[in-house]
């Protein structure tokens, strides 16, 4: 039996999707939950390009957590996978000691503006990582680790609101 190591991409959200199948891959469309719910919502105009047929699961396996290290397929935004591709397909609950994963930046206690970082959250629905901070005004909240490190969230809504606005105000002028 052949096996085809493939990747599936979305030609409107460019979204990729590392899989295998020992069917036509060109018809057939991928198993992964995200995946499928990203096609359903998106619609199928997806192209197909084949990484390599092979003739043992053992290669296919050694292919696919090869080309999903490298692509980072798991951590990525760019990628549709919950776990790296093993020829296995797939599991029906996500066991986080048999995945593997990449090293991630610890945040824990640093400062970005008025926010202390207090502890890694789970991951939001899409998949981005959040923490829970602390602002200097005292209040909890969880904010997207991207939006620290970018600083884009520098404190939180209260404060903002607080914070006086510039001292340059447009005047109507005559």
């Amino acid at each position: 039996m052949i096996h085809t190591l493939y990747i599936k991409q979305h030609n409107q959200t460019f979204l990729k999707y590392l899989g295998y199948t020992s069917r036509d891959p060109y018809r057939y469309k991928g198993s992964g939950k995200y995946w499928k719910r990203h096609l359903k919502t998106h619609g199928n105009n997806v192209d197909t390009y084949i990484i390599g047929t092979y003739e043992t699961k053992e290669k296919l396996k050694e292919a696919g957590i090869y080309y999903s290290h490298i692509w980072n397929v798991v951590e990525s935004n760019e990628w549709a996978n919950f776990k790296p591709e093993e020829g296995d397909g797939g599991f029906t609950f996500i066991n986080t000691n048999n995945l593997k994963s990449h090293p991630f930046i610890d945040l824990t206690k640093q400062r970005f503006g008025n926010w202390t970082v207090l502890f890694r959250l789970p991951n939001n629905h899409n998949r981005k990582t959040m923490w829970s901070c602390q602002c200097d005004c005292g209040n909890i909240y969880e904010v997207i680790g991207e939006s620290l490190t970018s600083n884009k969230s520098l404190q939180c809504r209260i404060c903002q609101v607080r914070q006086p606005r510039s001292q340059y105000r447009y005047r109507k002028t005559k």
